[in-house]
C-alpha cells in the first residue's frame, strides 16, 4: 500500500453551493490544485439548465506546525471517542432504523426528492463557508447528514454502482449518466462526485485522473426486468466514455464489460497463476467476472 502522511487531524473546508453542470464545473478545475479533498454531493433530480445542481466542498490539511502537540491529542481523542460512539450508541441506531423503516415503507425512494429540495435550498440560505473540522467529521459525511440511511432498503437491498470518468470533459460524461438514471425514473439517493488525483495504473487499480459518483437506488422499486436494461445501457454508456467500474462496489456489471473496462485483467491471471498455484484467493465476483 502506497499511503500519504497525514498532516495533521484537522482539516480546512469550504462549502459552498451550486447551480448547474458549469458551476459544478468551474468549482473543480479552480480548487484541484490547493486542495487534498474534492467532493459534492450531487442532486441528481434536477433537470435541464439545473442538471448537476449540488453542494460541493473542498478540504486542505492544517500544517501540523500551526497545532501545538497538545491540541493534536485532543483532537486525536475527540476522533477516537466518535468512532467509539458511532459504533456503540445502539439507541440511536435504533431511532434511524425505526424512522427509515417508516419512510422506506411509506415513501420509499420518492422520499429524497424531498430530501434533495431541502437540503440544497438550506445551504444556499445559510451559505456555509469556510470551517476547520476534524477528518472524520469530512470523510464520514454521510453519518452526519444522512445516518443509517441504507435502512431504507433492508427489506430487499440495493444495488450499489460507481463509475469513474477520465478527464477528457468529464461533467458531460456525469451529465449523460444522470440523465439515463432519470429516463430509468432512478433517482441515487447519495450521489457524491469525488476528484482523483493521477496515478501509476496497474491491474485493478481504480482511479487516476478523473472522476467518480455513487449510484445507489433500489432495483425492486423500478422492477428487476426494467433495471436489467438499465445496467445494459449504463455499461454501453459508460465503455463508449472511457471509463470503467469500482470493482469494490461491484454487484451485477457483466464479464465482458469488465474485461473491456480492464483490459490488462490476462496480466492480472498470470501473476495470480504464478503465485496462487491452489487458487486460495478466490471469491463470488472473481469466479463471476474472471473465470
Amino acid at each position: 500500500l502506497d499511503l500519504i502522511e497525514i498532516k495533521s487531524p484537522l482539516l480546512e473546508t469550504e462549502t459552498i453551493v451550486v447551480n448547474n453542470k458549469f458551476e459544478m464545473e468551474n468549482f473543480f478545475q479552480n480548487s484541484s490544485k490547493n486542495s487534498d479533498y474534492l467532493i459534492a454531493w450531487l442532486d441528481c433530480s434536477s433537470k435541464n439548465e439545473k442538471t448537476l445542481r449540488g453542494i460541493c466542498r473542498k478540504a486542505k490539511f492544517i500544517e501540523k506546525d500551526s497545532i501545538t502537540n497538545k491540541e493534536r491529542e485532543i483532537y486525536k481523542q475527540k476522533i477516537n471517542h466518535s468512532l467509539k460512539k458511532r459504533v456503540k450508541n445502539n439507541f440511536r441506531k435504533n431511532v434511524f432504523n425505526l424512522l427509515w423503516f417508516i419512510i422506506g415503507n411509506t415513501f420509499k425512494s420518492k422520499f429524497f426528492y424531498l430530501f434533495n429540495f431541502c437540503a440544497f435550498n438550506l445551504f444556499k440560505i445559510l451559505r456555509l463557508k469556510k470551517k476547520n473540522v476534524l477528518i472524520n467529521e469530512f470523510t464520514l459525511l454521510h453519518e452526519k447528514y444522512l445516518p443509517e440511511y441504507n435502512n431504507i432498503f433492508k427489506s430487499k437491498g440495493f444495488v450499489g454502482i460507481q463509475p469513474f470518468f477520465n478527464n477528457v470533459k468529464p461533467f458531460d460524461k456525469i451529465e449523460q449518466v444522470v440523465q439515463l438514471c432519470q429516463k430509468f425514473n432512478i433517482l441515487p439517493i447519495w450521489c457524491p462526485i469525488k476528484k482523483y488525483k493521477n496515478i501509476e495504473k496497474k491491474f485493478f487499480q481504480f482511479g487516476g485522473d478523473g472522476y467518480s459518483i455513487v449510484l445507489e437506488y433500489s432495483p425492486h422499486e423500478i422492477g428487476l426486468e426494467k433495471n436489467k436494461n438499465f445496467i445494459d445501457e449504463l455499461e454501453k454508456l459508460i465503455l463508449k466514455q472511457g471509463g470503467k467500474i469500482y470493482l469494490a462496489k461491484d454487484q451485477i456489471i457483466s464479464k465482458e464489460a469488465i474485461k473491456k473496462m480492464y483490459p490488462d485483467y490476462n496480466e492480472f491471471l498470470e501473476l495470480k497463476k504464478k503465485y496462487d498455484k491452489k487458487n486460495l484467493f478466490s471469491s463470488e465476483q472473481f469466479v463471476r467476472l474472471l473465470t
